[in-house]
């Protein structure tokens, strides 16, 4: 008979360099949130309480400026992600002799790294660029607009292709929720005289009420974190990059080490405040096969 512990024994070491990796050094540097932490301060590291704390929730303009693009940042990116993500799903199901090569291809980018993203976009959208020549020669050439440089609109922009560069994982996901879905309940919609859309709508939409969840969620606590592309698509983090959070902790921490671990608190406790909600709420919305 197996031992009722052999799971635990698979998992115990993965488990054990994950605690020695990622959650005693973050515990570590949470407890810095508390401190006079800085990079030029020789006087030691003293107790200073929930001062950062305080200072960048209710004094600190820029932490403010921070969390609001990164809450619009992340909302693009789930809507654009899942609303596509979830008609290539669709398209993916239908049975017809290119639907392989078409998952392929819509899947492709999530397996390119951020650089690689960030530096096919930037030379499409730099000024007088490709994207630039094609708005003029359409007659369009009064539209254009400084997709990277303006802070007004390149984290609309960078959000945009943060949700095309992840919409394959989406569909992916979509297209395993649906595949799960009886075939005998659409036959049975036809019959009774169902249209396409209700029949999306009655069956199709309830019943991948799972995927939902996890795309959703998945979607929003990466977004939340956003670094790396808002920080290489902007000319690595300078002055012209969207103001989010991940870009606030980043140039803290070059200096003002303890402050920028603060941030990073309130990151993290604003994350879980968020997305337990979320999941409650997508979670009661999931019907059962």
């Amino acid at each position: 008979m197996r031992n009722k512990y052999y799971s635990l024994y698979l998992v115990l070491p993965q488990a054990l360099i994950y605690a020695v990796l990622f959650l005693v050094p973050a515990a570590v540097g949470m407890g810095a949130a508390f401190t006079d932490w800085h990079a030029l301060n020789d006087n030691g590291i003293h107790f200073v309480g929930f001062e950062h704390i305080r200072y960048s929730l209710f004094d600190d303009p820029q932490t403010a400026l921070a969390f609001r693009n990164t809450v619009i940042y992340a909302f693009m990116v789930m809507v654009l992600q899942n609303i596509v993500g979830l008609g290539l799903a669709l398209l993916m199901n239908m049975a017809f002799k290119t639907s392989g090569y078409i998952r392929s291809a819509f899947f492709s980018p999530v397996i390119f790294s951020s650089l690689i993203i960030s530096y096919t976009f930037s030379a499409i959208l730099y000024p007088n660029g490709p994207f630039d020549q094609l708005l003029t020669a359409l007659g369009l050439g009064d539209q254009i607009m400084g997709w990277l440089t303006d802070k007004d609109i390149n984290i609309f922009v960078i959000s945009s292709i943060h949700g095309w560069w992840w919409m394959g994982f989406s569909a992916t996901i979509f297209l395993a929720g649906l595949k799960l879905i009886p075939s005998e309940l659409n036959e049975a919609s036809k019959i009774d005289g169902a249209t396409a859309f209700q029949n999306f709508r009655n069956i199709t939409f309830p019943l991948i009420g799972p995927a939902i969840t996890v795309n959703m969620i998945s979607a929003f606590i990466g977004t939340m974190k956003a670094f790396d592309l808002p920080y290489l698509m902007a000319g690595s983090g300078g002055t012209n990059a969207p103001t989010v959070m991940g870009l606030v902790v980043l140039h803290m921490s070059s200096g003002q080490r303890a402050y920028g671990t603060a941030i990073n608190l309130i990151l993290v406790v604003s994350i879980l405040l968020l997305a337990i909600p979320m999941i409650y709420y997508f979670k009661r919305r999931e019907v059962d096969l």
